[in-house]
């Protein structure tokens, strides 16, 4: 890649650090968020410690905001991406771990095994950090597995947003709209599970956790 280039991604990354976090703060500051099930946090904390929570790639901007400042760590691509997504969660007070799928799976999963047993919340998100949409890596399923630690789905709805033309049609809360975040039930992964049959059902899980949400809202309508 020619050296021009390099310094102009260089560029925007230390501009997106600059800029991404003062502007997201001044726009969720105007959304409303609601949170359903929010309880199982803390009783997941009180019986298990650490837990893993996991959602859609797409639905990260709430979801980030409404859990800021808690000292969550959050597993981040060890790409340049990653690390411009790695800065904009320090400044919420998130604790990025590098590691993914492609890129520093074993060293990324060692640090979140001890995170996991110091009693930390680990984010992951399993169709990042390229894809394809709403696919579930194994990374979750098999830090549940050697961890036994449960993992948790959540999800949100918008009220009104706009939508990128990205791989993971990232979802943008507009000025003043609502959000509601839900979590679900937590899932604890056996250690003999088949992987490939529990990535289906964590798919599921999230699936029936944004449906549940939206029934729901139709059931609290006047």
């Amino acid at each position: 890649m020619p050296a021009a280039n390099l310094e102009l991604k260089s560029l925007l990354t230390k501009l997106g650090e600059l800029l991404i976090p003062p502007a997201a703060s001044l726009l969720l500051r105007t959304v409303e968020i609601t949170i359903v099930n929010d309880a199982v946090i803390d009783k997941l904390r009180k019986e298990h410690g650490g837990f893993i929570c996991v959602f859609w790639h797409n639905r990260m901007i709430p979801l980030i905001w409404a859990k800021r400042n808690q000292g969550i760590a959050a597993m981040v691509s060890p790409s340049r991406d990653g690390r411009l997504v790695a800065s904009i969660l320090k400044k919420f007070g998130y604790h990025p771990v590098e590691g993914s799928s492609n890129k520093k799976p074993v060293a990324g999963a060692r640090s979140a095994l001890r995170l996991l047993k110091e009693g930390r919340i680990v984010a992951i998100i399993p169709d990042g950090p390229r894809g394809p949409i709403y696919s579930v890596s194994p990374g979750a399923i098999i830090l549940s597995q050697l961890s036994q630690k449960p993992i948790l789905p959540a999800t949100c709805l918008f009220s009104n947003w706009w939508e990128l033309n990205s791989w993971d049609r990232l979802m943008i809360p507009k000025p003043f709209s609502k959000v509601v975040i839900g979590f679900g039930d937590p899932i604890i992964i056996p250690k003999n599970a088949r992987v490939e049959e529990e990535q289906l059902n964590l798919k599921k899980a999230l699936f029936a956790l944004e449906r549940r949400l939206q029934e729901g809202l139709k059931l609290n309508q006047p």
